[in-house]
């Protein structure tokens, strides 16, 4: 179940959602190659013989949550497996989607996740077994590119942000302190309400930016990857995104990136290969990001495969058919 009208799978390649990209869009390609047909969209078939729910949009959200969970009463009353994928903690912390979620774990047989802090969160907040939790990592949708081609470049030293707009708080604050030895050039690649808060003056900065701003696309990613020296991922800790998957570090190493980022837990595996900001490392790979190539380097060697959208495809296989 994937938020809008019926779609072909590989539609979900190309949205905006980056769950729908990394998460079901490599499920639904392993189930289709274990000769499963199937259908995307709002309304899951009569015939189905598993069901997996996908982040639901808070797009119409009091219409679309109602026709979901009546569905998935129907399917569990008639003993279809559902698969739902948990990919925020909103169990953690009130929002108008936690009834929803708290439903439909109920109804749920299994619950798939993207890294083992969310994993104990979701234990932690309800009555879940653990066994009954699924760990399924998001996959890298880029080839991985050599860091430090940027290094003979005569552009100024350039900063890049991208992420969904529900992240946007965590920039403006950070841009409201920006630090001193940062990049003043900052690429952002996001959605069109991001485009709109940073027309709308909800992006002031303590130093002067030159604002730069790409719609999102695969391709405008990458293009921004190309234009830039360093990414930065400000989080926070008392938020529902403090349990953001690590998808975001993890591509931007692949992008060839060196990081600067808030240690959230999904980020912890991860932690010899990116900058924790605020840190002394950190404001010196902002003034100099070929200190951190290295770590890029490692990161690349290391988790080349895993990853890779044939490696989760895997995962989500063992999903599927496990009883």
């Amino acid at each position: 179940m994937s938020g809008g009208p019926d779609k072909q799978l590989s539609e979900l390649f190309e949205d905006e959602l980056a769950s729908s990209r990394l998460r079901l869009f490599p499920a639904g390609r392993s189930a289709e190659s274990m000769g499963w047909t199937v259908s995307v969209g709002d309304h899951a078939p009569n015939q189905s013989s598993a069901v997996l729910v996908g982040k639901i949009p808070i797009f119409d959200f009091d219409k679309r949550a109602p026709l979901w969970l009546a569905q998935l009463t129907d399917l569990a009353r008639r003993k279809v497996r559902i698969i739902l994928d948990y990919t925020d903690h909103h169990l953690g912390f009130d929002s108008p989607i936690k009834p929803f979620y708290r439903r439909a774990l109920e109804l749920a047989d299994l619950c798939t996740v993207s890294h083992s802090a969310l994993a104990k969160a979701l234990y932690d907040a309800s009555d879940i077994t653990a066994d009954a939790i699924c760990i399924v990592e998001d996959a890298i949708e880029y080839e991985f590119v050599r860091p430090g081609h940027r290094e003979k470049s005569t552009q100024p030293l350039a900063v890049l942000w991208f992420g969904h707009g529900t992240n946007f708080e965590f920039l403006a604050r950070l841009c409201a302190d920006w630090p001193e030895t940062a990049p003043r050039d900052l690429h952002i690649v996001s959605s069109e309400e991001v485009r709109s808060f940073i027309s709308n003056g909800y992006l002031e900065a303590s130093l002067p930016l030159q604002i730069h701003f790409r719609h999102w696309s695969p391709s405008a990613l990458s293009e921004a990857a190309a234009a830039v020296d360093v990414v930065v991922i400000p989080s926070s800790f008392e938020s529902r995104k403090q349990f953001s998957s690590s998808n975001r570090l993890v591509t931007s190493l692949a992008l060839g990136l060196p990081v600067v980022a808030t240690a959230l837990p999904s980020y912890q595996e991860f932690r010899d290969y990116f900058f924790e900001l605020g840190s002394e490392a950190a404001n010196n790979v902002f003034a100099n990001p070929s200190l951190g190539h290295e770590k890029v380097a490692k990161f690349q060697k290391t988790f080349s495969s895993r990853f890779s959208i044939p490696s989760v495809q895997r995962s989500w296989a063992s999903v599927i058919v496990q009883k």
